[in-house]
């Protein structure tokens, strides 16, 4: 006989609802085993911290299965979207929040299917997990910084990406990223790229000291900083142009 399928969402529910009321700090633990979620929204303000731990496997019935949002605590603000529906994880808005043993799965021909996409967000670790979709494994958006992630194995999609920046108006910096590279960098061409920089440090290029980066081509660049300090300066460590 096949196995009763375990749907979560209503114990989830009342399980939220039962620890976001509590003036201590909760944890909601689910345990390890197989679930069916179809929608869940989690929502607070809650009066203490809580704490979610998933240690089971859950499989969506719906398009948009769990959304945590509003004040977990009085000091912390948190909005974070589980959409199976193009990005996987979408961080938004977030302080302290750790990844570990996390495993995402989806076609590698699939687009947008983002593993963990963060925007202004603030330490935000990804440890010793595996992401395999046909997109970006990790992407970091504008406004984010302090991040380590370490131990990812990504792939068939595009790796560990620090990108889609300066498309839009008012679009914060990324500041902060901790990555042991172990990944070789060639044939890499800047071209064409005319602007001005708010720092002045315009052009800064860093690859590992163990697998330097290889034929690397700058070409008609110009990016000038008017501020009071200095003109606009390059660095680059660890290149071979």
């Amino acid at each position: 006989m096949a196995k009763e399928k375990t749907y979560l969402s209503k114990p989830w529910l009342d399980a939220w609802k039962e620890a976001c009321a509590l003036t201590s700090p909760a944890k909601i633990v689910i345990p390890k085993g197989i679930y069916f979620l179809s929608i869940a929204t989690l929502e607070g303000p809650c009066t203490a911290p809580s704490e979610l731990q998933v240690e089971g496997t859950e499989f969506s019935t719906a398009r948009e299965p769990l959304l945590i949002k509003g004040k977990v605590a009085k000091s912390m603000i948190i909005v974070i979207h589980f959409l199976f529906k193009q990005f996987h994880v979408n961080v938004l808005g977030c302080k302290n929040i750790t990844f570990g043993h996390f495993t995402v799965s989806a076609p590698g021909e699939s687009p947008n299917t983002d593993g963990i996409h963060i925007g202004r967000s603030d330490e935000v670790n990804v440890l010793n997990t595996e992401i395999k979709i046909g997109d970006d494994c990790v992407l970091m958006g504008d406004g984010s910084k302090n991040f380590v992630i370490n131990g990812v194995t990504c792939g068939p999609g595009h790796g560990i990406s620090i990108g889609s920046l300066g498309l839009f108006k008012n679009e914060e910096p990324v500041h902060g990223v901790i990555e042991e590279s172990k990944v070789k960098l060639s044939n890499i061409n800047f071209k064409n790229i005319h602007g001005t920089s708010a720092l002045p440090e315009a052009i800064k290029i860093i690859c590992s000291t163990t697998l330097p980066c290889e034929n690397v081509e700058l070409a008609n660049i110009e990016i000038t900083h008017s501020g009071p300090t200095r003109p606009a300066v390059s660095q680059c460590l660890n290149v071979k142009p």
